[in-house]
């Protein structure tokens, strides 16, 4: 558990360009994890015109590791995104 809330807390404030998000996660991910895959999915918001809100799954291929969830606000841009929260499951 310690090690999940240390990864959630590098995560979240990651601010970047939009499409590098899932690569930075994956650095952070495989800093904790030299030997694991991870895949990740997203979606955006019901109200994405509004919030600019997309919602990010992180999980590892084996399953044998928590799904990291993350919440970014990607900027009117569409060129920066920011993790604004995450938490595993």
């Amino acid at each position: 558990m310690v090690k999940e809330n240390s990864i959630v807390k590098r995560i979240i404030g990651i601010e970047c360009p939009t499409d590098k998000v899932t690569d930075r996660v994956i650095n952070v991910l495989e800093e904790y994890d030299l030997d694991g895959q991870y895949q990740i999915t997203s979606r955006i918001d019901e109200d994405y015109d509004e919030t600019r809100l997309k919602y990010y799954r992180a999980f590892s291929e084996t399953g044998d590791k928590p799904d990291l969830i993350m919440v970014v606000k990607e900027g009117k841009d569409d060129y920066v995104a920011k993790v604004v929260d995450a938490y595993t499951e």
